[in-house]
């Protein structure tokens, strides 16, 4: 092969990786944008915070108030004793929901994936055809399990019915059954069981799982609105989403 062939050959390559790099700057650039976007309604939020109730409707709207209105908060902290109670009920339920959820759908998955005992399949797709029903439609008889255990207004109803999910079990399982089954066999070898299996190889190996449906569950526990409104009476027991809709009356 003579020279002029090698250099002949090097622009070509020097040009796909000038493409490539152009393609995902560009994929920066519009992941970027999105991004930005996505922060408007969060930034024009703050900008409202600080405004004066006139401010808020008027027309154009103004992104920058006139004067910072600092005594917003002050007032909301003290007409309104129970925000700081809001905040952190808010955390502790999600908190506790997500790692609840994280600890029993991976196990429940572990076993729907991994384990063989009879009926296992049938009972995986019954327990995935409970995500067909609305979650509205459960509200009756979970309030009425939650009255007859005596749990109502307190934050346990709404910790207890959320320890495990369909839909954390079905992300989790599918995870599971693409985590080749060598590195099992390799553990079995060393005399380790399944729960040292479940917890030192499956786990380890399924963290970007968990982690997205740990973000799934936070989003969807602290934005919930309609549970706690039905479970929780005393205004110091409610989370921020039902705190917030009680201040506006």
């Amino acid at each position: 092969m003579s020279s002029a062939d090698v250099s002949t050959r090097v622009p070509p390559a020097q040009g796909s990786q000038v493409a490539k790099r152009a393609r995902r700057l560009s994929g920066y650039v519009a992941l970027s944008f999105l991004a930005a976007v996505s922060l408007i309604p969060f930034a024009w939020m703050i900008s409202t915070s600080f405004k004066q109730r006139f401010e808020v409707f008027i027309y154009p709207p103004r992104w920058i108030p006139e004067s910072l209105q600092w005594d917003n908060y002050l007032s909301l902290w003290r007409d309104f004793p129970f925000w700081n109670n809001w905040i952190f009920n808010s955390f502790k339920i999600t908190i506790f929901v997500v790692l609840a959820q994280l600890l029993v759908c991976s196990m429940s998955a572990y076993a729907f994936a991994r384990l063989r005992f009879p009926g296992r399949d049938l009972i995986f797709y019954l327990y995935l055809g409970s995500m067909m029903v609305p979650d509205v439609v459960n509200l009756i008889p979970t309030f009425v399990l939650m009255r007859s255990l005596g749990l109502l207004d307190s934050h346990a109803s709404l910790i207890i019915p959320a320890l495990a999910s369909a839909i954390g079990i079905f992300m989790l399982r599918q995870f599971f059954l693409s985590i080749p089954r060598e590195l099992e066999d390799a553990a079995r070898v060393d005399g380790a069981g399944y729960w040292r299996i479940y917890w030192d190889v499956i786990l380890p190996l399924s963290k970007p799982a968990l982690a997205t449906l740990g973000v799934f569950l936070f989003i969807w526990t602290w934005t919930d609105f309609i549970t706690p409104l039905i479970f929780l009476s005393s205004p110091e027991k409610y989370t921020l989403t039902v705190g917030q809709a009680f201040i506006n009356g």
